[in-house]
C-alpha cells in the first residue's frame, strides 16, 4: 500500500462479497498518494439473515485492515446497519473502533453524510438510490432519525447482483434531474449506494441544480482527509472535495 498510497491508505469495508464498480469509483475521489484498501463481510443478497452474518465480521475486517496498515477505517453500505435501525451505525463505529488505535480516525458512510449535510447546510434532501423500496424507506427513516427531512426520494429497487450490473452511466444523473424537476424546494442530492456509476454525474448534477451532490465515497475521501490532514482537492468530484471545504492546494494533487 505505501508504493501508492503514500500519504495515507483508507480502510474500506464493504457488505458485498463480489464488487466491481465501486473499485473503479473510489480511485475517482481520492487525490494522488491517497489509496484504498477494501475488506468485505461477504454478503451475497440483501436479507435479514444474510445482513445479520456479515455484520457478524465488523471486527474482523476492522482488524485486517488496521493490520495492513490503513491511516483510517470507513464502512460504506447502508442498507445492512439502517435495518438494524435507523441509529445502528453508532454501534457500527463503536465496533470498528474496538479494533483500531484509539487514535485512528473511524466513521461510517452515514455519519459522514450527516457531517457532510451539516457542513453544506442539506436540512431537506433529495435521496436517489438503485435500492428496493424498503431498503429506501428504511434509509429515510435513519436521516429522519438525526432531523434530515427527505423532501424526494427516487430508487430503482434492484437486486444486490443488478445494483453492480444494470445501470448506465446516465442513470443517477437522469433519476436526479427528474426528481429536481418534480421538486426543486431541496438543498441539495444524496446518492445512497456506492455500487453503481455516480462520481461522473456530481459536478454536472451541481452545474445544472446549483446544489450540493453527495455520494459515499465522495464523503468518506473528504472525511478521511479532513482527519488526516491532507489539504488536497480531488477535480471533478463535487464541490465538497474542492478549495471550498478541502483547503489550499491544486485540484487532483
Amino acid at each position: 500500500m505505501a508504493a501508492y498510497g503514500y500519504r495515507a491508505t483508507i480502510g474500506l469495508i464493504v457488505p458485498p462479497r463480489t464488487n466491481e464498480t465501486i473499485l473503479y469509483e473510489m480511485m475517482k475521489v481520492a487525490p494522488e498518494g491517497v489509496s484504498w484498501c477494501v475488506s468485505t463481510l461477504c454478503l451475497v443478497e440483501q436479507e435479514h439473515e444474510a445482513y445479520r452474518k456479515a455484520l457478524d465480521m465488523t471486527e474482523v475486517c476492522a482488524a485486517e485492515l488496521v493490520a495492513r496498515g490503513a491511516k483510517a477505517l470507513t464502512y460504506a453500505g447502508l442498507p445492512p446497519i439502517n435495518a438494524q435501525g435507523p441509529r445502528y451505525h453508532e454501534e457500527m463505529t463503536r465496533r470498528m473502533k474496538s479494533a483500531a488505535p484509539p487514535s485512528m480516525p473511524v466513521i461510517t458512510d452515514l455519519g459522514a453524510m450527516l457531517e457532510a449535510m451539516e457542513l453544506l447546510k442539506m436540512r431537506r434532501v433529495t435521496v436517489i438510490s438503485n435500492y428496493k423500496q424498503e431498503m429506501l424507506d428504511r434509509l429515510i427513516a435513519a436521516l429522519n432519525a438525526y432531523d434530515v427531512e427527505v423532501v424526494s426520494s427516487k430508487g430503482i429497487h434492484l437486486s444486490l447482483a443488478q445494483q453492480m450490473t444494470e445501470a448506465s452511466f446516465n442513470t443517477a444523473y437522469d433519476m436526479a434531474i427528474d426528481a429536481y424537476k418534480n421538486n426543486p424546494h431541496t438543498d441539495g442530492f444524496f446518492f445512497a449506494c456506492p455500487q453503481w456509476p455516480l462520481v461522473g454525474n456530481i459536478d454536472r448534477i451541481e452545474r445544472e441544480t446549483g446544489l450540493p451532490a453527495i455520494t459515499q465515497l465522495q464523503v468518506l475521501s473528504w472525511w478521511v482527509l479532513k482527519e488526516l490532514g491532507i489539504p488536497s482537492t480531488v477535480a471533478n468530484a463535487g464541490r465538497l472535495l474542492s478549495t471550498e471545504f478541502i483547503g489550499a492546494g491544486a485540484a487532483g494533487t
